[in-house]
């Protein structure tokens, strides 16, 4: 029985290629996008799930508010660790991190650049139980003079892990490290990326509680209760915290499941860009949606057929064949060319895969799966696709009367019909709101790389100044590199702009002669008297830092207008500005001597937060860089700060950014995936486009003769056209009524996710119908004015 089905169905797919070639086509791009969203999707959650503690390591994340803002951040306090690990019993092992960034590090005449480096406990590689090459985990950070690296590193270095055992390295004018151990390299998937780790220092051992600096990692028992946990902080350790603060501030710790991290952690001070659940789901519903957009094709031309299958069904039922065979037959048929497809859509899929890593920056594979894991995969799952887009028309041309499919006729199919147009309704919907989402995707992403970021961050270069030794230079290096007209300015700072990272405080203000009327949580930075002529950022009120005047280094500060304003400051200038420094209740006090112009220190996904600005003097911590460059000479003035820093650092190299391109790069998570949703609109048009063809081209060959006689009788061809595409083009209408309130919906709460947005724009919605709506009649006319330039005489011949 099976062989018949598969004969007879086998024989009707090559009887109806057009229509064969269309399902075929249609549902190899509908499951390539789908496989295409899984392995992504796939990559997406596999972060950090690949040590064997996984399940069992949290981070200790906090949430503090005051009356003058609040602090939700990936970070805690030096204290934490050992203080959650004595109240908690549930606790097996804590350890804490702080990202120590670049480092130069040098071997005898060598000199290398390390990119991440972490500073760690001892208890590191007990959290995080990584596979060593050479050492032991257990021993390998309690050396105060030891490093582990990793294997690349190793191999970079030293030419083998093996030989990279007790060798040692410099980094500047720091004592020496000796490698004490080599592990293999940090899996990609892991939202903590290092190439080094060395011991915790001994002067940070003990740090004060209100500075919120290292990362917090707990490890707990096995079968220990997370919510427990988090209980007995809440009873009895917020409120010490909440003591130790001054009694000002609401806090609230979680221990954040280090599988969640990736996905739904977007807290301040991440230790670099997470994914976003929201973007999986809206992905996933992507792939659903465009497979639903095929398996509708399959479905309403399988129905719309009807008419050319309804005498077979006729015959088969007159000699004896129960419905159920029939069932049978047409599932085998559906089947058929879902598996025919699904290996097709593979293809497609190997062939478009290096596409679709470089739209989504991923690095994806299909053997990652293994052959016989896709083998079966694909198997099952177009036996699901196959039964499920072919039940329905099995059914439906099962259902057939005898007397009424001898006489080839339908009968009353009204609800066919009904049904018919409600999916191809439904299809336009899902391909005007994608329209619609992806133009608003394109505007928001080019408002925010085009607004005005209160600075001038073009011809602008930051780079790291790795070797103390240049720090303490910068002044010689600044005035060396003005003595080239291509170079316009250079400043010296704690910070790069631009990074998402950079330090805030709760500080205290003075307001109606109160020295400590108020307090508001803001950014800080600590720069030089050059960093604002750098940036070309205006001084509204005051002035800017002076080198001639002393009070400026050790009690002077400049604040922004947001600052200026949450303070409610009429008269800035002169106020007093101060932040704790200690657990004693010391404080740093300044005078503001001056108010710049707001102007965005992160990415406009943030809104401009109070800023405080420090005069830096220290040339240790004057570790980063910014330079301004000529216009029109950006290769020579480059060329000009490499060989002029040469001379300061004759190993060292200047990894340098452009400031347009470090703000414009935090942007490239939603710029990668709206270039994948722009993919995904254009397969769902598609798709679309080719159901409505097919249903075109299906209604011309149903009413072959009809045509013919109302052309006899003086019908023109657009008449024609009207007459098969005209229902059809009245669905894709609706379908734009109902597609643009939905997407509005959906792009209005995507968009307040940013700080500065634009508005959903009524007119992008209009356009996408317009444009579907275009699209689709292009479609039917090509078709349809094929049935209406046929010689009427071959339709009429035979009668």
């Amino acid at each position: 029985m099976f062989k018949h089905y598969l004969t007879t169905a086998w024989r009707n797919l090559v009887k109806y290629r057009a229509f064969s070639l269309i399902n075929i086509f249609g549902l190899a791009i509908g499951l390539a996008a789908f496989w295409a969203i899984a392995l992504y999707v796939g990559d997406e959650y596999s972060y950090d799930r690949s040590l064997p503690t996984a399940d069992r390591v949290y981070r200790a994340v906090s949430y503090l508010s005051w009356d003058g803002g609040k602090l939700e951040t990936a970070t805690s306090s030096p204290p934490f660790a050992a203080a959650l690990k004595s109240i908690l019993p549930q606790v097996q092992a804590t350890t804490r991190v702080i990202m120590d960034g670049g480092n130069t590090v040098s071997m005898g005449d060598k000199q290398f650049d390390i990119d991440n480096l972490l500073l760690a406990d001892s208890t590191f590689f007990t959290v995080f139980p990584y596979h060593f090459v050479e050492g032991d985990p257990k021993t390998a950070l309690v050396p105060r003079n030891g490093i582990v690296i990793t294997r690349s590193l190793a191999e970079k270095f030293f030419g083998s892990a093996a030989a990279a055992m007790g060798k040692t390295i410099r980094m500047g004018d720091q004592p020496p490290l000796a490698v004490t151990a080599v592990m293999e390299d940090v899996p990609v998937r892991t939202h903590l990326q290092f190439d080094a780790v060395r011991p915790w220092p001994v002067q940070d051992e003990t740090g004060t509680w209100q500075n919120y600096n290292v990362y917090t990692y707990l490890l707990l028992k096995p079968g220990a209760d997370r919510r427990q946990a988090e209980a007995v902080i809440a009873r009895t350790f917020t409120p010490f915290i909440i003591a130790k603060s001054g009694g000002h501030q609401a806090y609230h710790m979680e221990l954040q499941p280090l599988t969640s991290i990736h996905l739904r952690s977007h807290l301040q001070f991440e230790t670099g860009r997470n994914g976003d659940i929201r973007y999986v789901y809206i992905f996933i519903a992507a792939a659903l949606l465009i497979l639903s957009i095929a398996v509708i094709n399959y479905m309403n031309l399988s129905t719309a057929r009807s008419a050319l299958r309804v005498r077979e069904v006729g015959v088969r039922k007159a000699i004896g064949s129960p419905r159920g065979t029939l069932v049978g037959l047409f599932l085998a048929e559906s089947i058929i060319i879902t598996l025919v497809a699904a290996f097709l859509g593979l293809l497609v899929l190997e062939l478009f895969l290096p596409v679709f890593n470089h739209l989504s920056g991923k690095n994806l594979s299909l053997l990652q799966l293994g052959v016989g894991n896709i083998a079966a995969l694909v198997f099952l799952f177009a036996l699901l696709i196959g039964l499920a887009a072919g039940i329905y028309p099995a059914l439906f041309l099962s259902g057939f009367g005898i007397l009424h499919s001898l006489k080839g006729e339908l009968g009353r199919r009204t609800g066919n019909v009904v049904l018919r147009k409600g999916l191809v309704t439904f299809q336009f919907i899902i391909t005007i709101a994608m329209i619609s989402a992806s133009s608003l995707v394109y505007l928001q992403l080019r408002h925010m790389e085009t607004a005005d970021l209160g600075f001038n961050k073009d011809q602008t270069v930051t780079f790291h100044v790795n070797d103390p030794a240049v720090r303490r230079q910068i002044d010689a290096l600044r005035n060396k590199l003005l003595e080239n007209p291509l170079i316009e300015d250079v400043s010296g700072a704690s910070n790069p702009i631009g990074s998402n990272f950079i330090g805030g405080r709760n500080f205290r203000y003075e307001k109606d002669g109160q020295r400590k009327h108020g307090s508001v949580f803001g950014k800080i930075l600590w720069v030089d008297e050059h960093f604002l002529p750098t940036l070309q950022i205006p001084v509204v009120a005051g002035r800017n830092f002076s080198p001639g005047i002393p009070s400026d280094s050790a009690g002077g500060v400049l604040v922004n207008e947001t600052f200026v304003h949450r303070a409610g400051w009429t008269d800035p200038i002169g106020k007093r500005v101060s932040f704790f420094i200690d657990d004693q209740g010391d404080t740093r006090d300044a005078k503001v001597v001056g108010v710049t112009r707001d102007f965005n220190i992160y990415s406009l996904q943030n809104a401009i937060q109070p800023l405080a600005i420090y005069y830096l003097q220290d040339p240790d911590d004057k570790d980063n860089l910014y330079v301004r460059l000529a216009k029109g000479h950006i290769a020579e003035a480059l060329s000009y700060l490499e060989t002029t820093y040469k001379t300061f650092d004759a190993s060292g190299t200047v990894e340098y950014h452009f400031l347009d391109q470090s703000f414009s790069s935090q942007y490239d998570a939603e710029r990668r995936q709206g270039y994948v949703f722009l993919s995904f609109t254009v397969l769902a048009v598609l798709l679309a486009c080719l159901g409505l063809f097919g249903l075109v081209s299906f209604s011309a060959s149903r009413r072959v003769k009809e045509i013919g006689i109302r052309k006899v009788l003086g019908a023109g061809n657009w008449g024609i056209v009207t007459l098969l595409a005209g229902d059809l083009l009245r669905l894709v209408v609706l379908a734009a009524c109902i597609a643009g309130p939905l997407a509005w919906w959906v792009m209005d709460r995507w968009l307040q996710d940013f700080a500065y947005r634009i508005p959903v724009y009524w007119w992008v919605l209009a356009g996408a119908g317009l444009a579907a709506a275009g699209i689709a009649l292009l479609t039917m006319i090509t078709q349809a004015m094929k049935a209406a330039r046929a010689n009427p005489a071959n339709a009429l011949k035979y009668e």
